[in-house]
């Protein structure tokens, strides 16, 4: 744990939640680089608590390796720890797309979600739910996209599964560009559809989904 020490404290704490702790490393081997590290819980049981963050870590880094592999836009893990709750990976220097929406104009935001809509179904097609789909998780630069944050992620090739990332980004959308949400989420589930023999029935648990969310907004 020396060298960890080392490095948070040198490090810049940019996000503390539930699930980690997580710092911009300002040198790893030469480039800036994110370490997240899952904290142990006080609360829960000391062998629980430690067999749960490392099957966390080691769930997380194998996704971002597939997913990787894949030729998905998704950061480069650099180094894990298991046993400690660590993960290095790529520091993507990017925007928010949540961010981003406000200015840029409809033609590029509505390529920004024919892209995502081509990530989407890679990464379900990988069997990979992301868990937290939501535009500050989904980073924009130079012209490109970055899915990160991939700590709530998980394997499944369920489409109901499928169908929660999908109405996350469109809850998403609705409270960040509401004027906009119906027509950018057309074009991410234009671009979603291409190829993916998962489609009919991912968009009718999705339309499932919209219909409760609706229902119970309503009461």
């Amino acid at each position: 744990m020396g060298l960890l020490n080392r490095l948070v404290e040198s490090s810049t704490l940019i996000s503390r939640n539930a699930e980690a702790d997580v710092y911009l490393v300002d040198g790893f081997l030469g480039r800036p680089a994110i370490l997240k590290i899952r904290v142990p819980k006080g609360y829960r049981d000391e062998r629980l608590d430690r067999r749960l963050r490392q099957m966390r870590s080691y769930r997380e880094a194998v996704i971002l390796h597939r997913l990787r592999d894949r030729g998905l836009p998704v950061p480069m893990l650099y180094f894990a720890s298991l046993r400690d709750g660590v993960l290095i990976m790529e520091y993507i220097e990017g925007i928010a797309l949540a961010q981003a929406l406000s200015r840029l104009e409809l033609e590029d935001a509505v390529r920004y979600f024919s892209i995502l809509g081509g990530v989407a179904r890679g990464m379900h097609g990988a069997g990979v739910i992301h868990g937290d789909l939501n535009l500050n998780n989904i980073l924009v630069r130079d012209g490109d996209l970055w899915l990160i944050d991939f700590g709530l992620s998980y394997w499944s090739d369920s489409p109901k599964d499928m169908a929660i990332d999908l109405d996350s980004l469109r809850r998403s959308l609705d409270s960040t560009v509401p004027s906009l949400a119906e027509r950018l989420f057309e074009e991410f589930l234009n671009s979603y559809r291409e190829g993916n023999n998962y489609y009919d029935e991912v968009l009718r648990f999705y339309s499932r989904l919209r219909r409760m969310g609706r229902y119970y907004a309503e009461r």
